[in-house]
């Protein structure tokens, strides 16, 4: 079965972004807690990150520095979702972001572009 990590601080959305992921067929791990979000990713082994791109004191940032230079994730496929433009998003963050998303988002209809970021569940 194909894994989703979804990194977001707000345990609400990341439960609703997980569900979504669970109904098409996925396996889905969710991570509240930014501070333990690339460890956690090393350890799981996703085939695909969702992570808010946003939070207090540049905490999506740093998370996606952190995929970006650990070994286990450095290749795993990330969606960001931002309420900045995509051009402010530096380029050298960008080697393994798939798509940015902007905020607000309406999950459901955004949800329809991401799998094809990651293979078919199964």
């Amino acid at each position: 079965m194909k894994r989703v990590l979804v990194i977001e601080k707000d345990a609400v959305t990341a439960r609703r972004m997980g569900s979504l992921w669970e109904s098409a067929g996925y396996e889905t791990f969710l991570v509240t807690d930014v501070g333990r979000a690339a460890f956690d990713a090393g350890r799981w082994h996703p085939d695909l990150i969702t992570l808010n791109l946003e939070g207090s004191e540049g905490d999506g940032r740093e998370v996606l520095l952190q995929l970006l230079s650990r070994p286990q994730t450095s290749r795993t496929p990330v969606v960001l979702f931002s309420g900045k433009e995509k051009k402010s998003i530096p380029q050298a963050l960008m080697t393994s972001v798939r798509a940015v998303f902007d905020k607000p988002v309406l999950f459901e209809r955004q949800f329809e572009k991401t799998p094809q970021f990651v293979s078919a569940p199964g």
